[in-house]
């Protein structure tokens, strides 16, 4: 089946390929599949990594933010190039434009298309009628459509679009638990002698980050000694926030880095790890933090609460709700052997559920059944 066979993986950019799909892309090499990758702005480094694992790397032209119909058009027309250059038995896509534009594109070949529902994002949290997301909805609805495979990370996301018409019941369909967490490399570490708290996140407000910054400045005003975190990327999505507007406002009570590289020495020096997203489909921060044995505190909404079983492994709060967030992280503190013992649990799911080469054999599983009904 698989000799000489071909996948392209249509992505964001190029680092997330290697973040978040490296195992699976692992996989598929091993198994005699030819692997192609579509990214705009590739850096130097994640170009020598793919090709060093036996991947060919294809740049495209895409405005990741934004509805821009012009560039997204040339976005379009690229990925159908590429289509007829490689001929690949399948395209997987992820994120929102390689979705739909993979999916139109696909559609003009004998291409299996294969669509991985990563969170359903900023679109989906805003209570505003926005005339993009609109048009933003009506365009996933007709990928979805177009699709072989939709790969789901949580069943909410699932009864959402469903609900909402924007997939159908009876679509072949796979739920998989998140994108996977390396154990060995996020691997168990003792906690710090002092308390913290951490959140990694883009600065969007979707993520909680105004409610997290909000609750840590309470508790300091209160006289809370221990340490508030924040840090990860600029964002350019519509709900980003500006990071100078929040260290001017909160500089005197958290802590706010910039994104680092690698964010194990971040997760290594705290004790809880906090995340009170609006939303996510699996959250690949909480992963991490559950394999270095961490307790988690982060919002009863779908993605989030799949990760933490109530008092066990963490705590989850009302979504947007500053005060029962304050409860929660002052309860953790002043239980220094229940933040422990919450630890040792959330290691353990990392190890059973979410370990990536059993997330890795999930997504496998559904792509392979897909494909095999055409080879």
């Amino acid at each position: 089946m698989t000799e000489n066979l071909t996948i392209m993986v249509s992505a964001s950019y190029a680092d997330s390929v290697i973040k978040f799909r490296l195992p699976l892309i692992e996989e598929l090499i091993r198994k005699g599949f030819k692997v192609i990758i579509l990214s705009p702005k590739p850096k130097p480094k994640d170009c020598e990594f793919l090709a060093g694992i036996g991947c060919i790397l294809e740049e495209v032209k895409l405005d990741r933010n934004k509805i821009r119909i012009f560039s997204d058009i040339i976005y379009l027309f690229q990925l159908i190039l590429y289509l007829f250059k490689h001929k690949p038995g399948a395209l997987i896509s992820y994120t929102a434009k390689p979705n739909i534009y993979g999916a139109l594109a696909a559609s003009m070949f004998a291409t299996k298309t294969i669509t991985l529902i990563t969170g359903l994002g900023t679109n989906f949290v805003t209570e505003k009628f926005k005339l993009s997301i609109f048009i933003y909805k009506i365009l996933l609805k007709i990928a979805l459509i177009l699709s072989d495979l939709v790969i789901l990370q949580n069943n909410d996301d699932y009864d959402f679009l469903v609900g909402a018409r924007l997939l159908s019941s009876k679509k072949h369909f796979g739920i998989v638990n998140g994108s996977g967490v390396d154990t060995n490399y996020f691997y168990m570490q003792p906690l710090p002698e002092n308390l913290s708290f951490l959140m990694l996140s883009r600065f969007l407000k979707s993520k909680g980050i105004v409610e997290y910054l909000e609750a840590a400045k309470l508790m300091k005003l209160e006289g809370f000694k221990g340490r508030f975190i924040l840090a990860g990327p600029n964002d350019f999505g519509s709900d980003r926030i500006a990071r100078q507007d929040l260290l001017e406002k909160f500089g005197n009570y958290v802590e706010i880095l910039d994104e680092v590289e690698d964010v194990r020495a971040l997760i290594r020096n705290c004790s809880v790890y906090v995340l009170p997203s609006y939303r996510e489909g699996t959250p690949r921060s909480v992963l991490e933090a559950m394999a270095t044995g961490r307790a988690i505190v982060t919002t009863d909404v779908p993605g989030c609460k799949q990760t933490v079983i109530q008092g066990e492994n963490g705590l989850l709060v009302e979504v947007k709700n500053i005060s029962a967030l304050v409860a929660a992280l002052k309860l953790l503190a002043g239980d220094v052997e229940k933040v422990k013992s919450m630890g040792r649990k959330s290691r353990e799911l990392a190890e059973i559920k979410y370990d990536a080469s059993i997330v890795k054999q999930q997504y496998l599983n559904f792509i392979l059944s897909v494909m095999n009904e055409r080879f």
